[in-house]
C-alpha cells in the first residue's frame, strides 16, 4: 500500500470513528436519523443520500431522512431513487454497488435508472439484533465510478453502527410512550 493510499485510509477510519462516536449521544429518533444522514454524506461524498426504514406495522419502506451533498434536506423531485436497488438491499440484506447503473445489467432496464439518469449507486441494509430495519441508499447522478469497494465497506460498517443507534432510539421512544 503506498503512502497516499495509507493516508486516505487513515483519514477515512478517523472520520468513521468520529461520526460513530457521536451516534450514541442522543436517543431522540429524529436527531439520530439526521446525524446518521449527515455522517453518511460526509463519509461517502455522495451527491444524495436516503435513509429508509421499514414501517413496523405495514412492512413498507419509508424515507426517514434524505440529504444532498450540502447536507440539506431533499424534498420533491429530488427524491427519485431506484426502488429496485433499495428493495434488493433491504430484502436480501446484501450490499449493492454499481459504478454505472446505466450500463449495469442488473439495473440498466429499470425505469427509475433510465428516467432519473442514475449512475453511481451504493445501498446497504440497516441491520440490528439480527433483523433488517431498512437501508441506506446513496448515489451520484452526474458521474460514473464515484464509489469503490472500499466505500461500500465503509458505508456498511457505519450502517451497522447506525442501525444499532436507530434501534436504541426506537426502543427508547416505545418505552417513553408506554410509561
Amino acid at each position: 500500500m503506498n503512502e497516499q493510499t495509507n493516508n486516505m485510509e487513515q483519514a477515512r477510519l478517523a472520520a468513521l470513528y468520529e461520526v460513530s462516536s457521536q451516534l450514541g449521544a442522543s436517543l431522540d429518533l429524529s436527531e439520530v436519523l439526521n446525524r446518521v444522514m449527515d455522517a453518511i454524506i460526509l463519509l461517502t461524498g455522495a451527491e444524495r443520500g436516503f435513509l429508509m426504514l421499514f414501517d413496523e406495522v405495514t412492512g413498507q419502506l419509508h424515507t426517514e431522512a434524505a440529504r444532498n451533498v450540502d447536507r440539506e434536506t431533499i424534498e420533491g423531485e429530488s427524491m427519485h431513487i431506484s426502488r429496485t436497488v433499495l428493495q434488493r438491499a433491504a430484502t436480501t440484506g446484501d450490499p449493492i454497488l454499481t459504478s454505472n447503473a446505466q450500463e449495469d445489467e442488473r439495473f440498466s432496464d429499470q425505469q427509475s435508472v433510465i428516467g432519473y439518469q442514475l449512475r453511481s449507486i451504493m445501498c446497504v441494509p440497516l441491520r440490528a439484533r439480527a433483523r433488517i430495519l431498512g437501508a441506506v441508499y446513496v448515489d451520484n447522478r452526474l458521474y460514473s465510478g464515484v464509489f469503490k469497494e472500499a466505500d461500500l465497506e465503509l458505508l456498511g460498517t457505519f450502517a451497522n453502527q447506525a442501525a444499532i443507534a436507530i434501534d436504541n432510539a426506537r426502543l427508547f421512544s416505545s418505552l417513553k410512550q408506554s410509561l
